[in-house]
């Protein structure tokens, strides 16, 4: 079994702020763009690593942060069927879960990076077309769709939160 480490750097000596980047491609319009200001070209060499997180890889996907009631959460899924919500400021563990619970299907994956809109979690299922939403702070599941029943469909691309509105309403 293969261990890879997730590694987050921030500032040593400030608050690292966290901007409203609820999916891949930093927003809807997929501008891969941030406007925080506090990362610049004279301060990027005083990173420094703040914690490490393993989970049985790869990752293929890119981790985003949501705020869940006032935590700051990073999310991953990973390519070896886990799901998993990191406490930001600590790199402790808030929940880790298996995505074949939630598909019902052994050898279950993702390759997408997870959105997060309206206390939900979105990722696409590598092994099925599914995409399944959880609970952005316990990780139970709330709802899944398959969007495809053909047997050799993937879900290749990240959630965008536009389109996870109109699936919950």
């Amino acid at each position: 079994m293969r261990i890879i480490f997730i590694i987050v750097a921030v500032f040593s000596l400030s608050v690292f702020a966290i901007s409203d980047a609820p999916s891949f491609g930093y927003s809807v319009a997929n501008n891969r763009q941030s406007y925080d200001t506090i990362l610049t070209r004279s301060n990027v060499n005083g990173l420094k690593l703040k914690w490490s997180y393993p989970v049985k890889g790869p990752a293929m996907a890119s981790t985003i942060v949501a705020t869940v009631n006032g935590r700051d959460i990073v999310y991953i899924a990973t390519t070896a069927g886990e799901l998993h919500a990191i406490i930001r400021t600590t790199g402790a563990r808030l929940w880790k879960k298996d995505l074949s619970l939630y598909t019902g299907k052994y050898g279950s994956s993702s390759r997408t990076t997870a959105a997060y809109f309206n206390g939900i979690i979105v990722i696409g299922d590598q092994q099925g077309c599914q995409l399944i939403a959880v609970d952005a702070n316990t990780g139970a599941k709330k709802w899944s769709k398959t969007l495809d029943p053909h047997p050799y469909c993937r879900f290749t691309q990240s959630p965008t939160v536009s389109l996870l509105y109109k699936l919950t309403h």
